[in-house]
């Protein structure tokens, strides 16, 4: 058995990849057969930074500053290689799909025009060769239409952080003021379906963290 992980050995590398056991066949030659991955999801972490101060975040308040020791944001020269990276994969080992996930931090704090290039150069690429979805984990604050109008175009579907109605989401997912944000996100993501065109593509989804008793349906019909 091997496992598959990283881009690299670069402790500040972006990629991760989802750990996968691949079988090995085993001769007297100790010969390997060709691998080949039916799925392969890869989380780019294009962020370092984010737009909330969430109490209970094991990142930025649990201890862990090593976020300190990198940049804020992917630059280019990074997200430029990931494609070209991601097609040597998919040719060596016949990736029949692969999943990128933009992750942050809060991964709408990179720049618009870099965000689209990013993912123009993964369909362009990739697209060709195998299946590839795009997917984007946001806390909802910062989404104008012009960001979503991107996502729909890249048909990136679109997941939400949000953890119930205000008076639960807001002792928590605070902003560095503290105040909640609860009715900033609601509003952008109420604004958001309103374009049936482009809700229909993003497949608005959610994350929560609550208590399991809660009644997910309190959500308020924002996904």
């Amino acid at each position: 058995m091997v496992n598959v992980a990283h881009l690299d050995r670069n402790p500040e590398s972006p990629v991760i990849f989802h750990k996968r056991r691949l079988d090995i066949q085993e001769s007297t030659e100790m010969k390997r057969t060709i691998v080949e991955l039916d799925t392969l999801q890869v989380i780019i972490k294009t962020a370092e930074r984010c737009n909330l101060a969430c109490q209970y975040c094991y990142y930025f308040f649990m201890g862990d500053k090593s976020f300190e020791g990198r940049k804020p944001i992917m630059p280019q020269d990074v997200y430029r290689k990931i494609p070209g990276f991601l097609e040597n994969a998919v040719r060596s080992l016949q990736i029949k799909h692969v999943n990128v996930a933009f992750h942050g931090g809060e991964p709408t704090l990179q720049k618009l025009k870099d965000f689209d290039s990013f993912c123009e150069l993964l369909h362009v690429t990739l697209s060709p060769l195998t299946r590839l979805s795009l997917t984007i984990q946001t806390n909802g604050l910062h989404l104008p239409k012009p960001w979503t109008e991107c996502l729909a175009r890249h048909n990136v579907k679109l997941g939400l952080s949000i953890d119930g109605p205000a008076e639960y989401h807001d002792k928590f997912r605070t902003d560095n003021k503290g105040r909640g944000s609860y009715q900033r996100i609601e509003t952008n993501v109420r604004s958001l379906l309103e374009d049936e065109e482009s809700a229909k593509k993003l497949r608005l989804a959610s994350i929560s963290v609550m208590n399991h008793s809660f009644d997910i349906s309190k959500v308020n019909g924002l996904c």
